[in-house]
């Protein structure tokens, strides 16, 4: 699920009703949650939406990066993105190519 809710619009009254109860839904049950230097937070996307707040990046040496750490219930999936099929380690130059993942 994607949506942006500033212009996401209903095609008609009924349409744009759900709607606003969705969005009502999903910000009465969202929860802020602060990540600090070290922190890991995991998410079950089979049974979570998330978001993020827009946010400027900063840059230099106490830049902080959130690093991509990717499960999956069927590792097979990502054979061809694997140096060697038997390690379940995939190492990717994410300069180069950010597709290496597939579907996972």
């Amino acid at each position: 699920m994607r949506i942006n809710v500033n212009n996401t619009h209903g095609v008609d009254r009924s349409a744009q009703y759900a709607l606003d109860d969705f969005i009502l839904a999903m910000n009465t049950a969202s929860e802020r949650v602060v990540l600090e230097k070290g922190d890991f937070f995991y998410l079950d996307n089979l049974y979570t939406a998330h978001a993020r707040d827009a946010y400027s990046p900063h840059w230099g040496p106490n830049a902080r990066w959130l690093s991509r750490f990717i499960l999956t219930k069927d590792i097979r999936k990502s054979a061809l993105a694997r140096k060697d099929w038997r390690s379940p380690v995939i190492e990717n130059d994410y300069d180069q190519n950010d597709s290496a993942f597939g579907s996972c």
